[in-house]
């Protein structure tokens, strides 16, 4: 992983705003707060056509904490078409497989493993 992106709005943008000045996207879309000690970027909105409402909304909460939806991810990287992002679309097209059944986990789960 490079890096962690992190779209925020509300106190959650005034928090970001306070670790540093914010600065253009490289898209030109929007503000971007880079975390001076760790590899994020927090930004306060997403690229053209997304609505940065719609994703933190529909956001999916692990352990409390908000993740973009996997299938947003994935559109948003086949629409990018960057090089970068190829490995992670193979590796989303793949969890997704492993989810319907279609092909087997790389690795067990603790639940398919036994002590004997």
């Amino acid at each position: 992983m490079g890096d962690l992106d992190v779209l925020a709005r509300g106190e959650a943008w005034q928090c970001a705003l306070r670790l540093g000045a914010p600065e253009p996207t490289i898209s030109g879309y929007g503000l971007r707060v880079v975390h001076p000690t760790a590899s994020i970027e927090i930004m306060d909105r997403w690229t053209p056509g997304w609505s940065t409402d719609r994703l933190i909304d529909d956001a999916d909460v692990i352990d409390g904490v908000p993740f973009m939806r996997l299938g947003d991810i994935l559109r948003w990287k086949i629409a990018a078409a960057r090089p970068k992002d190829h490995a992670d679309i193979t590796a989303i097209r793949h969890l997704y497989r492993v989810w319907t059944g279609e092909v087997e986990p790389l690795f067990p789960s603790a639940s398919d493993t036994s002590d004997a």
